[in-house]
């Protein structure tokens, strides 16, 4: 729906939860495509906190591999 409305702020956040409860379920792929996503719009607004916690879990989906 975000995406649908150019809400991309918003878009972003719930990408990084969706993968945050994606990683937490076992599901490390899809959770790290979630994150990639959040992580690229973070870094280009220079969302430094969220980009540090998007880097963070997408980290924990390589380490479990």
């Amino acid at each position: 729906v975000f995406q649908r409305i150019g809400a991309r702020p918003d878009e972003a956040h719930a990408r990084l939860r969706t993968g945050e409860q994606l990683l937490r379920k076992g599901h490390r792929t899809a959770a790290g495509r979630y994150l990639a996503d959040a992580l690229s719009f973070f870094h280009t607004v220079g969302a430094t906190a969220h980009a540090r916690e998007a880097e963070a879990l997408l980290t924990s989906t390589r380490r479990l591999h």
